[in-house]
């Protein structure tokens, strides 16, 4: 246990910066849709709604890491909790925004990718949540979707997409830990010298 806490307290640094890289480009990239949405959409005030929303989540994670002194268990609940929000405005902007049929399955995709290759929460709770993720997708696509046949007929997209980023995550997180392990093998070795 000391040994898990002194790997996550040397890698939280970079991971604080990763989550700062995340959440502004994440906070760019909506504040763009925003903006293209005035054009292009339907429904606009459910969308800007949630857009909106989304938009204030990844600016407040932002202005949370940078003002706050962040340890480990807060950092990991702040990944838990930003990585949750943005599957859920997800859902329900497909679900109340009339978004076209590919939109659900791209945001799941592209944030699975993203938040299992690159936030620095444990890979347990990556893979817990994961797993979670695909059971809602799976019951969103069959009860509640109005794409239904489309949504359901991308589960295996999305069984494929689930297994390949919770992969990435655990190359990710070896490679890290196999860092640390050297570095801590090298230091005890100019220690006995």
């Amino acid at each position: 246990a000391e040994k898990v806490q002194a790997y996550y307290k040397s890698t939280l640094q970079f991971e604080i910066y990763t989550l700062k890289f995340i959440s502004l480009i994440g906070a760019s990239y909506t504040l763009f849709f925003l903006i293209i949405d005035q054009y292009r959409a339907n429904r606009l005030y459910e969308l800007d709604l949630l857009r909106s929303i989304q938009f204030i989540i990844f600016l407040l994670v932002a202005l949370f890491v940078f003002r706050v002194k962040l340890n480990v268990a807060t950092h990991h609940l702040l990944c838990y909790l930003f990585s949750s929000s943005l599957y859920a405005i997800a859902f329900l902007t497909d679900f109340y925004a009339g978004m076209p049929v590919f939109f659900l399955t791209n945001s799941v995709c592209l944030f699975l990718i993203v938040l299992n290759s690159a936030l620095g929460h444990p890979l347990k709770f990556k893979i817990g949540q994961t797993v979670i993720l695909y059971v809602i997708y799976l019951y969103y696509s069959i009860e509640l979707s109005p794409h239904s046949s489309i949504h359901t007929s991308q589960s295996i997209n999305i069984l494929l997409n689930c297994s390949i980023s919770v992969f990435l995550g655990y190359l990710v997180e070896r490679y890290r830990l196999l860092t640390f392990r050297q570095q801590d093998l090298l230091i005890a070795s100019q220690n006995k010298n």
